[in-house]
């Protein structure tokens, strides 16, 4: 897999080369069934074959998983989990990954018979393989999560299960020993045992928007955090958010460690958290009161069902982001707040912005600025879709609006469109968590679009987390404040980025990710999420089909005559013809 010409190719090797970005717009489903061929004729001529990106492993690891899915019985995710307890730091982006879960859905059965039709039985052991790793790797994740249940009623236990708390495998009871340690060292300025009988500590949260911010002080401790799990070292890119969320979800999701909310000072100068070593009877007892309880819950939920409270609910009194989280890309003269973005939501006029030169036409003839594709993700999985119809916006929420008061937070001319029911959650304990963060967005957020993007407007008590082409921040999480309107995509930035796109680049990204209850983007993998929301213009969704079709169906012979401009340029023409698809299906429902 190389994005561009093949260089410097070798006599002994053969070559399959496709051109595709690592943008998580590009579409690698249509490559699937040559690359899949590729493969196993490879294989099955007692070859070897190496599946390659020039820079990068999204696209990689997707091609290969989407292989691993056709010569075994196992779904997207299970091929996943496989190759990573292979090469653990694999991970396709989201896009990739809602590629996967729609071949799994629409062509799989479909390649599996052709695979079985035209090559026969598979003689190699792939099914075996991928259960054998899966199965260490569960063995491996239980370990972590129990801590040292399964060592207690062993014969002999007091100094196996002595060894085992400080095995390298367990990572909730080195955590202990080691942050125990670096509190008596004396090392790290705020962190300090919080009373005299050492049963509660104090750590640091200061936030790196904080002006008086100083990363070598105040991110000292989660950096030794990384550098003693593995994960940074000297003359790696300093990721001091990266750091300090792999300490905050270590600390939650270890049975060592309870946090003691009412003793946290986080609107101070200088802020903390409060935790509390729970002692060892007191795990027991948990433990013997959950013994009854699936272990997949513990271990699938990892961070996020201890975290829950914290991250889901808008504290009180104090910002624990103000700082870090800016709500748009004002210019640094500008206040926060843009006096140019209209809200719609309580009548004010909306100016217009006019689209870049050579867009006139496209933009005369499509009337699908308004019109919107919602797509429903809990925990990873597809729960639903729709697309709304209502020119003047929509509302997601929980219920259905129904007392007088609601008027006051949207008008009524709104189309509504609800989150999915947890009943789609097979998982017990990610629905019970998901339906409490319900709890917490009743009001919901307004979303409206037209020709010059999609704005949003946060009512629910929930946070909001987000991503879309015109956030700030690549590395950090987005926050939307409450009642504030945000602009969160840019059609004219899209049609703009889209215009100076080639082969070399990276395809502009037409979607927008919500987050609802938990901080994003961030290093927790999208499948831990709890709910995503993606947003897309159905206008520019279909500009963007065009188009790969156009820069996408011959990757080898790049077209020379015609600049990329014209190219651009003739897609929205194609599209903006009298012979135009319909946008949207009357009365269109939530699929679920």
């Amino acid at each position: 897999m190389i994005p561009g010409a093949l260089r410097n190719p070798r006599a002994d090797m053969t070559y399959l080369c496709i051109s595709a970005s690592d943008s998580s717009s590009q579409n690698l489903l249509q490559h699937f069934k040559e690359c899949i061929k590729f493969i196993h004729e490879c294989r099955l001529g007692g070859g070897g074959c190496l599946v390659h990106c020039l820079a990068g492993v999204s696209r990689s690891t997707t091609i290969l998983v989407a292989y691993l899915m056709t010569v075994t019985e196992l779904g997207w995710e299970g091929c996943l989990a496989a190759t990573k307890a292979v090469r653990s730091y694999v991970s396709p982006n989201f896009g990739f990954q809602q590629q996967l879960q729609e071949y799994e859905a629409t062509l799989l059965q479909e390649y599996r018979a052709w695979i079985r039709r035209d090559y026969g039985r598979n003689p190699f052991r792939d099914q075996e393989e991928l259960q054998g790793l899966l199965a260490g790797q569960e063995q491996r994740r239980l370990e972590q999560q129990l801590g040292s249940r399964d060592q207690q009623g062993a014969a002999g236990g007091g100094v196996a299960s002595s060894q085992a708390r400080m095995c390298d495998r367990n990572g909730g009871r080195r955590l202990r020993q080691w942050l125990i340690e670096q509190i008596d060292s004396d090392l790290y300025p705020g962190l300090i045992w919080e009373n005299e009988e050492k049963t509660m500590f104090r750590i640091p949260w200061k936030h790196a928007g904080k002006q008086d911010y100083n990363q070598e002080v105040d991110a000292s401790i989660f950096k030794a955090w990384a550098v003693f799990k593995g994960k940074f070292k000297e003359g790696d890119k300093a990721e001091p958010a990266t750091w300090k969320t792999r300490l905050r979800c270590a600390l939650n999701k270890s049975p060592d460690f309870e946090e003691v909310t009412d003793r946290s000072q986080l609107d101070i100068s200088e802020p903390y958290k409060v935790y509390r070593i729970v002692p060892e009877e007191e795990q027991k007892c948990k433990a013997g009161i959950a013994n009854g309880s699936n272990l997949t819950d513990v271990v699938e939920m990892d961070c996020s069902s201890s975290a829950i409270d914290d991250l889901m609910k808008e504290p009180p009194c104090v910002d624990e982001y103000l700082g870090i989280i800016k709500r748009s890309p004002s210019p640094p003269q500008e206040t926060c707040r843009n006096p140019l973005i209209p809200d719609w939501w309580v009548q004010q006029p909306s100016p217009a912005l006019p689209l870049m030169n050579g867009y006139s036409s496209y933009e005369q003839h499509h009337s699908g600025y308004s019109q919107m594709v919602i797509s429903f993700y809990y925990s990873g999985r597809l729960v639903g879709h729709i697309t709304t119809s209502c020119t003047e916006g929509c509302r997601i929420s929980v219920g259905q609006p129904s007392s007088h008061g609601e008027k006051l937070y949207a008008p009524e001319a709104l189309e509504h469109v609800r989150f999915p029911s947890v009943d789609a959650i097979q998982n017990d304990r990610q629905k019970q968590i998901t339906r409490k963060l319900f709890g917490h967005l009743e009001r919901g957020v307004l979303l409206h679009s037209n020709k010059q993007g999609i704005f949003i407007k946060r009512l629910c008590q929930g946070r909001v987390f987000w991503s879309g082409n015109t956030m700030v921040y690549k590395d950090r999480p987005n926050k939307l404040d409450r009642d504030e309107v945000v602009k969160i995509f840019d059609t004219n930035l899209f049609f703009r980025d889209l215009q100076f796109y080639n082969n070399q680049g990276h395809f502009p990204d037409s979607r927008v990710v919500l987050c609802f209850g938990e901080e994003f983007p961030d290093a927790v993998p999208l499948r831990c999420k709890l709910i995503l929301v993606q947003v897309e213009q159905l206008c520019v969704r279909q500009v963007v089909e065009e188009a790969r079709k156009t820069c996408s169906s011959s990757p080898m012979l790049p077209i020379v005559d015609e600049t990329q401009h014209d190219q651009v340029y003739r897609i929205f023409q194609d599209i903006c013809g009298t012979h135009q698809r319909p946008l949207f299906r009357e009365n269109q429902q939530i699929a679920v």
